[in-house]
Order: C-alpha cells, then sequence, then structure tokens
C-alpha cells in the first residue's frame, strides 16, 4: 500500500493545531525526505517557524554524549564492559560501574542536581518564599550552568550509590557528567571538539555551530501545562548548538544508517530491557527512540524504524502541552503523530 504523504502531512498539522505544537515534522524514506511540514511560531515574536529556523538543542546531553562513547568503543578505545575506574579513579564507587552502566542510566550514581543542588534550594528560605512560577523559573536558571565533574565529584563524594548498578533506570543527571569527562581522558579532546570533528563535520552539517545563535528559536518550558515560560540564555554558560532541520536530518540519517557508529553497535544499543530502555534508546510501540533532551523536554526525538526503512523525526523549541482523556490518560503530540 503506497502511503498518501498530502493526506498525512495535513493530519500532522491538524494534531499540532489541536495541540499547540510549535515546530517541525519531517519523514526519511530510504534516503529520501517524503514529508517536511512545519507548524506553530516563534513564541516571543509571534512569528511563524519556517523551514529555514534554527532551533537550539543541547550539545553535551546524554544522547550526544552517548554518540561519542560509541564511536570511541568502535575505535577500540572504549568497551562497554570497562569499569569505569579505569578512567575516574577517584570517585570511591568507581570500580563498581561499567560504561555500559553509564549508557543505559542503571550507574547508580547519586544525582547531584535533582538529589543534592536542587534538595539544597527547597530548604533556602528565600526560594521557599518565592511563587510556585518564580520558582520555577528559579530552577530554570539554576540547570543552565556547565557544571564541571569536579563540582559534581565534591558535592557527591562520601555519599553511597541510591542504587546497586544495573538494578534500575532511574534518571541521574550525573551519568552525563561522568560520560563526559570519560569521553574527554580517553580522546584527548573537549567534548565540544569532539562532536564537531566526529558528529557535525563528519555528516556535513554545514549549517550547524556550537554555542547559541541569536537566530535560534528561543526556548520555553511550560508551567503546570499552560504557560510558557522562555529559557534565559544570555549568559548562560550551558552548552548548546545551534541547527537547522536539513542538519538534523542528516544527523538522524547518520545515526540510522550507522555512519555516525557501528551498525553491529546499533543493535546493542537497541537491546531492550523490560523497562524498554536500552542504551541511551527507548523502546516506543516497537520502534527505537534517540532524545535530544534537557532540563525537562527533548526538542529534538528521533524515531527509527529499521524493518520498513524509514525515520522521522520531531523538533520543538517548546514544550509540549498534553490533554487528558478519561482517567488519568495522557495524550500528546508525540504519541498521536506517532500512532498516525
Amino acid at each position: 500500500m503506497k502511503t498518501d504523504y498530502s493526506k498525512l502531512n495535513e493530519k500532522i498539522f491538524e494534531l499540532a493545531g489541536k495541540f499547540g505544537e510549535n515546530g517541525a515534522f519531517l519523514i526519511n524514506h530510504k534516503g529520501e525526505t517524503v514529508l517536511s511540514t512545519v507548524y506553530g511560531k516563534n513564541l516571543s515574536t509571534e512569528e511563524p517557524i519556517e523551514k529555514e529556523s534554527r532551533y537550539l538543542l543541547p550539545l553535551e546531553c546524554s544522547s550526544m554524549l552517548a554518540l561519542c562513547a560509541f564511536i570511541l568503543i568502535d575505535e577500540g578505545k572504549l568497551r562497554l564492559s570497562d569499569k569505569i575506574s579505569k578512567f575516574v579513579p577517584e570517585f570511591e564507587h568507581a570500580d563498581k560501574i561499567t560504561v555500559r552502566h553509564l549508557l543505559s542510566g542503571k550507574s547508580g550514581i547519586r544525582d547531584f542536581y535533582f538529589g543534592e543542588i536542587r534538595r539544597a534550594l527547597d530548604e533556602d528560605k528565600e526560594y521557599s518564599s518565592l511563587s510556585d512560577f518564580e520558582r520555577r523559573k528559579k530552577d530554570m536558571e539554576l540547570y543552565l550552568r556547565d557544571y564541571s565533574f569536579e563540582t559534581v565529584l565534591d558535592s557527591i563524594k562520601g555519599k553511597e550509590l541510591e542504587h546497586e548498578p544495573g538494578v534500575s533506570g532511574d534518571f541521574s543527571s550525573s551519568n552525563t557528567v561522568f560520560l563526559k569527562e570519560i569521553i574527554e581522558r580517553v580522546s584527548g579532546l573537549s567534548a565540544r571538539e569532539f562532536i564537531k570533528l566526529n558528529i557535525f563535520e563528519k555528516l556535513g552539517m554545514e549549517n550547524t555551530e556550537i554555542g547559541i545563535s541569536e537566530k535560534a528559536l528561543p526556548l520555553h518550558a511550560l508551567f503546570r501545562n499552560e504557560e510558557y515560560i522562555v529559557f534565559n540564555t544570555e549568559n548562560t554558560d550551558y552548552p548548546f548548538f545551534t541547527t537547522t532541520l536539513s542538519d538534523l536530518e542528516k544527523l538522524m540519517l547518520g545515526i540510522f544508517e550507522h555512519r555516525v557508529f557501528s551498525e553491529k553497535l546499533f543493535k546493542t544499543a537497541t537491546k531492550f530491557d523490560s523497562e524498554n530502555i536500552g542504551l541511551c534508546f527507548e523502546n516506543l510501540n516497537g520502534y527505537p527512540v534517540f532524545f535530544l533532551d534537557f532540563e525537562s523536554f527533548s526538542p529534538a526525538i528521533f524515531y527509527f524504524d529499521k524493518e520498513n526503512d524509514f525515520c522521522w523525526m520531531l523538533v520543538s523549541p517548546c514544550c509540549s502541552k498534553y490533554i487528558m482523556e478519561g482517567d488519568n490518560k495522557y495524550l500528546t503530540f508525540s504519541k498521536e503523530t506517532r500512532m498516525e
């Protein structure tokens, strides 16, 4: 059966209006772009989003760092079975944790941000006196910092693991910082330089730059599923990159076609456990999914269907709203478009 992409495009646009989405949706089949549509607006200027719009994405999120680790594994410089004590011996629990544990989110390393920094903030009287809305803005400001490995290590020093490595897939911000440090120590390059050389330049992402472009669509978080709050990125040292829809397609295809890391490693990374968790991939309705995420949302999501040789992505500068249906059933734009 041949897909009618014009009708699918109409449906996607209809769903975007229903959920108040802003961004882009793109499908690639056998290396050819078969659907590419944009919808919504720049919430700060009210101008419509266009095909040439530029997006701001987290450069050193867990998924981008996982790509770096996969490259080093293919080069034989890193192994999934390596104990991280080989690279960060100064961490007291390092001999219990492997690279695989970091990539699957099952290291058990205490979360330095939500477990330490944010918890301490909750005990701050000035912070507690703020309204819920102002506290949310403060949280966003606190998150947008480039926390060093030394800072993270110092904050969790002398504390037990949250759980035994390999037992649970609970998110920990510390995993990302540890993974970055290992990549830099093994490669001899900063994570930013490694990503630029081995991913952006290798894939010909000529419209991508490290840093925050003035032309990038501003990022917006969501307060109580109702009100958008813009991330203040003017003075942040948090690592971002600015890119276009066409360059994000190159990144998605680079992963899908095994030009970033090998097919063998892709199969390993997308072998899911009982919780539908792989190595920086998740399983949604049978599709391996790759999230470029930070703080509270995913500005870009890649879906891969190897059996039918197509992949697709959602890109958005705004946190997605949900619609309640029945008893605690959440409808989201990403879920509805996936089902379509």
